[in-house]
């Protein structure tokens, strides 16, 4: 008996931890660097988003920086996750992150592909109504997106969402 009160214990204990997902943010993992789809029960939402993303600027020169803000949605959901990745606008043929990012308080640096800053997620799972995180364009001219993965929970997230069309001229 009491090595299935003990049994039981455990199990909750686990089930309950990987619902938590990466509370300090994305790993450093290849294959989350490609897919971005974290590793949390369940499947990505096939739905659209309840978060909007924008950009504050749609041209930019090489190294130009650009501010993506994430929101919250109009039902009041709050955002307890993110990774952010620029990448080619042909994001499905080519998925090597471009670009750089700059540090911002709650956030960490992945270094996708072996470029550092190459992405950036979330440093704390505190619930947050936006985030804004600032992108340093690349030095090669052509038209990028920024993806964004927003998780809303353990449970629900959408991946891979792209941000308005960048032109970097």
């Amino acid at each position: 008996m009491a090595f299935r009160a003990v049994s039981c214990v455990a199990v909750l204990f686990l089930a309950a931890h990987s619902v938590n997902g990466y509370g300090s943010g994305a790993p450093n993992d290849p294959g989350i660097c490609k897919s971005m789809t974290p590793k949390h029960p369940g499947a990505p939402q096939d739905t659209p988003s309840p978060f909007g993303l924008s950009v504050n600027k749609a041209r930019v020169k090489p190294g130009e920086s650009v501010e993506l803000t994430m929101k919250s949605g109009s039902g009041g959901e709050k955002i307890k996750g993110f990774l952010v990745q620029g990448r080619n606008s042909n994001h499905d043929e080519n998925t090597t992150p471009v670009g750089t990012f700059e540090a911002a308080p709650g956030t960490k640096f992945l270094s996708c592909s072996d470029i550092a800053k190459s992405s950036i997620t979330h440093a704390d799972n505190s619930e947050k109504d936006s985030f804004t995180v600032t992108w340093n364009a690349p030095k090669e001219p052509g038209t990028y997106v920024l993806l964004v993965t927003i998780v809303q929970d353990g449970l629900t997230y959408w991946t891979r969402r792209p941000s308005q069309t960048i032109t970097v001229t």
